[in-house]
């Protein structure tokens, strides 16, 4: 399969971010394209950027960035961890993240679990207390706002909870559960067993919103299905043909027909860290410098196109364009647009 080469537009400097800046990952896109991301070390408003403070940021095409105000929350004080998930949809940008009740604690001095509804602008409109027995970990939000959880614990459903945080029901996903089926193999770039542990799953999960549904793609896996669902369980589920020793490594976009997802190669390292099952922890993976369709009836490969800029990384689509990120160049992240030619 001979791939189709991408014609980029000159980039733009993003506003404010400095050599200093890390990205964080993981990545979101809205519907006219805009690139979501945690940052640290962000230059706020022309101070000092701050290494220590963790920004999302919407990145746009022109360069512009918006700052989501996700460290005050009205009734808690500044949240106390690193946020656990992040889900772009429905004209906002939703976080999940671990708070402290102003006046008190909770019960056993444990921290209350936030979904916080941030507004296109930045702004918080809204923080959706969720019950304490959930444990998420990653989640979504349908187009009705009744979200869709994934537990720490695995050995559960998914969970429906409605758009003030309460339990609705559980999904349940039988075989084409993910999660169940963390103690199968995969297989790293050498060909070696390589047992995700649970968490490790769950975590590289995303959900991303297809319309009315939600769409569940397990990252990091080569052999799990991309699984489409609704408030009441799966629609409809695939599992992708890929070539031997790759897995998903990032989803861009979707269509009626297709996805398209960057493939990666996962690599091994020497110094693996184990749960006390001895299954992994975390995997690094190279990603390949070409965007790959995927057919949503039968999951085979229909076309790739391929990055003539291998530094430059595809993040989302809309409309037949992408919208990239470049690694920094001259200590500044760059934004760019391409079309196919």
């Amino acid at each position: 399969m001979t791939p189709n080469v991408l014609e980029y537009s000159k980039p733009q400097l993003v506003q404010d971010i400095e050599a200093a800046s890390t990205l964080t990952g993981p990545f979101g896109c809205d519907r006219d394209g805009s690139i979501f991301a945690t940052i640290n070390g962000y230059l706020f408003e022309g101070g000092a950027a701050n290494p220590d403070r963790l920004a999302l940021l919407g990145i746009h095409s022109d360069g512009s960035v918006t700052d989501f105000s996700w460290h005050s929350v009205p009734g808690f004080n500044t949240t106390t961890s690193f946020p656990k998930s992040f889900f772009v949809g429905n004209d906002h940008v939703y976080l999940l993240v671990d708070a402290r009740p102003s006046s008190g604690t909770t019960s056993g001095g444990s921290h209350t679990q936030l979904v916080l509804v941030l507004n296109e602008q930045g702004g918080l409109d809204r923080a959706i207390t969720l019950e304490p027995d959930l444990h998420p970990l990653v989640f979504g939000v349908f187009r009705s706002g009744r979200i869709l959880v994934i537990s720490e614990d695995h050995r559960k459903a998914l969970k429906l909870i409605d758009a003030n945080g309460t339990f609705i029901r559980e999904i349940q996903l039988n075989d084409s559960d993910s999660v169940l089926r963390a103690s199968e193999p995969a297989s790293d770039s050498l060909g070696a067993p390589a047992n995700y542990s649970p968490q490790l799953l769950i975590s590289m999960i995303k959900l991303i919103p297809s319309g009315e549904h939600l769409l569940l793609v397990p990252l990091g896996t080569s052999d799990r299905p991309i699984l489409e669902l609704d408030e009441n369980g799966i629609v409809s589920s695939v599992i992708p043909q890929l070539p031997d020793n790759m897995v998903l490594d990032s989803f861009i976009s979707s269509d009626e027909s297709s996805f398209k997802v960057q493939l990666g190669r996962l690599l091994e390292s020497t110094k693996k860290v184990v749960d006390s099952q001895g299954k992994w922890l975390g995997v690094a993976t190279a990603p390949r410098h070409r965007i790959t369709e995927i057919s949503r009836r039968d999951g085979h490969i229909l076309r790739e196109l391929e990055l003539a800029e291998p530094e430059l990384l595809p993040v989302c689509e809309t409309d037949d364009v992408f919208h990239i990120l470049a690694a920094p160049s001259q200590g500044r992240l760059q934004v760019s647009t391409a079309q196919v030619r």
